[in-house]
């Protein structure tokens, strides 16, 4: 987990910090102090409880500020609507952000092994 860290370029008091709250089994704590030093933010203002809510706030801050809409997606006609491509793309890099996590949290369980 400390290297993945330091490629996300976390300095290394932060890298400490994560990994005493996860062997502390802070999870969601540890979360939400990547989740500020990757975004270069004091104080977010909400708690993350879910990857999907790290994806949206992150989406949020990427964007200047403005609320992501959740859209639904509508039955496929023959003539797409780039809204319902948007959400496509954005469930797409959320499976993709869900496997990464996953995979990372396969290495947090070795780590406290």
């Amino acid at each position: 987990m400390r290297q993945k860290l330091q490629a996300y370029k976390i300095p290394p008091s932060g890298i400490n910090q994560m990994l005493d709250l996860v062997k502390g089994t802070h999870y969601q704590v540890a979360s939400q102090k990547f989740f500020k030093m990757t975004h270069n933010v004091d104080d977010c203002g909400f708690s993350l409880s879910h990857p999907n809510q790290f994806f949206f706030e992150s989406q949020r801050i990427l964007s200047g500020g403005k609320d992501i809409k959740k859209e639904s997606i509508q039955p496929e006609t023959p003539q797409r609507k780039p809204s319902v491509q948007r959400s496509k793309d954005a469930s797409s890099a959320l499976a993709s952000l869900n496997s990464s996590l996953e995979m990372d949290l396969e290495g947090l369980e070795e780590l406290l092994q």
